[in-house]
């Protein structure tokens, strides 16, 4: 008997490393029970990668709480799973997306699976994700998960809600990417810009709209000033570690960056004098 635990067990856990799908929808769609109605309505389940499973939280007040429950937490899930399969968990504070909607009890449902019909296209997806089950029971009622699953995401699709290119989620507004993965990209794009700053002191406003179309001037500015920040500490670390040529590396950027000056000449002056004082 012990041995055909261990079986379905493996099987489940097969199953679960070849599907993401599988993974964060059987944790998704049973979050209250795992953790409790109470903890459920106040976080939510983002996804879970390489084993990691990330949490949000509107509320950034909720983090100090869920800091001390992380380990009981992750217990739960791999408990509720049958495996062990959660390595870690990671918490951000994130506004809760349109594909929630359905998790709160006591309201009216509008969603009727039996009223959505899937395509041969979800079926056949289904299948596939599926067939790798052996155990006839585990396999249907996974394939029951995923076919509400999408159903879900067929239902929003036809409310007029959009599926985010990049990630995958459901939500409402303009554009076919998610607010979580516009951030993300916004966040690249001012990387982008601080390194650019960094190469050419001299760019401008202007300039930094081919990297970022809305960028606001104000923005720039900070960015700036961050950049200057950077490159000042950078100079005492270098000089702290005797590494003159490091020190003329940042200090040219930096004087650049607070003078305007464009002369080499000029720039460099300035950095032999400031490289004096440290003799």
């Amino acid at each position: 008997m012990s041995q055909q635990i261990h079986n379905t067990k493996n099987i489940v856990e097969n199953a679960l490393k070849n599907s993401k799908l599988l993974k964060q929808g059987i944790v998704k769609g049973n979050w209250e029970k795992i953790v409790g109605k109470d903890l459920g309505r106040k976080t939510y389940v983002s996804e879970i990668r390489n084993g990691v499973l990330i949490i949000n939280t509107e509320n950034p007040v909720i983090l100090h709480q869920l800091s001390f429950l992380k380990e009981s937490i992750r217990s739960s899930v791999n408990d509720f799973l049958g495996i062990d399969y959660i390595i870690d968990i990671q918490y951000k504070v994130r506004k809760r997306n349109i594909e929630d909607i359905f998790e709160n009890e006591g309201e009216e449902e509008e969603f009727d699976p039996k009223k959505i019909k899937l395509d041969n296209d979800y079926n056949k997806f289904i299948e596939e994700e599926v067939s790798v089950i052996e155990n006839e029971e585990i396999k249907n009622r996974i394939k029951k998960l995923m076919e509400i699953s999408k159903k879900k995401e067929k239902y929003l699709l036809q409310e007029g809600n959009k599926k985010c290119v990049y990630c995958g989620i459901i939500f409402s507004g303009k554009g076919n990417i998610c607010i979580n993965c516009l951030n993300e990209e916004r966040k690249e794009k001012i990387s982008k810009i601080f390194e650019k700053i960094k190469e050419n002191p001299f760019i401008d406003y202007e300039m930094t709209k081919k990297f970022l179309l809305d960028i606001k001037e104000e923005e720039f500015l900070s960015i700036r000033e961050k950049v200057k920040e950077r490159v000042k500490i950078l100079m005492y670390k270098e000089i702290n570690d005797d590494n003159e040529e490091g020190f003329k590396y940042y200090a040219r950027i930096f004087y650049k960056l607070e003078t305007g000056i464009r002369d080499n000449g000029e720039i460099e002056r300035l950095v032999n004098f400031q490289l004096l004082k440290f003799d």
